[in-house]
């Protein structure tokens, strides 16, 4: 059903090699030499809104879940985030 209903998507790019470069895109859709996120151990800084903080501004709760704990604790990408 799912397979039905669903999208497939055949190529699927990433701005970076690295998660916290490409986390820091898709959430703020800036390109990492914009964000300054250019590694892991880079912090997107607060200035950049992201995805999260417009929802959230709007009124919705929001959640970030990632297997990778400081993802979202201390590289910035959990900016917005409940």
């Amino acid at each position: 059903e799912l397979a039905k209903r669903g999208v497939l998507i055949r190529n699927a790019y990433a701005p970076a090699p690295l998660t916290s470069p490409s986390t820091a895109s898709a959430f703020t859709s800036l390109a990492p030499q914009t964000h300054g996120v250019v590694s892991n151990r880079v912090v997107l800084d607060e200035r950049f809104l992201t995805i999260a903080e417009i929802f959230r501004d709007a009124g919705f709760q929001t959640a970030g879940f990632a297997s990778r704990v400081p993802l979202i604790s201390s590289s910035g990408c959990g900016q917005g985030l409940d």
